[in-house]
């Protein structure tokens, strides 16, 4: 006699695997479980995860370079060759640990509030930029 199923005729008594028993005579009463679930970390600390994001973050982060003189005079000439002509450059920005180039057209450069306002090629709006953020011109 079987204890989960008393009701199972005698040839099938001592079987082990349920896919040889016919699904009439299986008990109908048993839990399905969880089935398929994705797995899933389980976050005990989240303020761990956040720590360990901000240092993958800092990661990629890089230090803005010192410019010499002789670069920042450089710097300030191709301001003004470009603001005179009316022509697209790109402009390399450091951005809070970030080096990123901007396609634009020098619209203006206010020395004394040291900003350059430009007309960014890619959005069609204009940018103004601190002029110790930019550390290269390109054409």
């Amino acid at each position: 006699m079987n204890p989960l199923n008393p009701n199972l005729p005698k040839e099938y008594e001592y079987e082990t695997d349920y896919r040889n028993i016919p699904q009439h005579l299986l008990n109908k009463n048993i839990p399905k479980g969880r089935g398929m679930i994705k797995w899933a970390p389980f976050a005990t600390m989240p303020e761990q995860f956040r720590n360990i994001a901000q240092m993958i973050e800092n990661q990629s982060k890089v230090e803005k370079p010192m410019l010499s003189d002789d670069q920042l005079i450089e710097l300030d000439v191709m301001l003004t060759k470009y603001m005179s002509l009316p022509s697209s450059c790109t402009i390399r920005i450091y951005e809070f640990g970030y080096i990123n180039d901007y396609e634009c057209i020098v619209e203006s450069v206010d020395h004394i509030e040291r900003t350059v306002a430009v007309y960014d090629c890619d959005t069609h709006l204009r940018v103004t930029f601190e002029l110790d953020h930019i550390i290269g011109i390109n054409a």
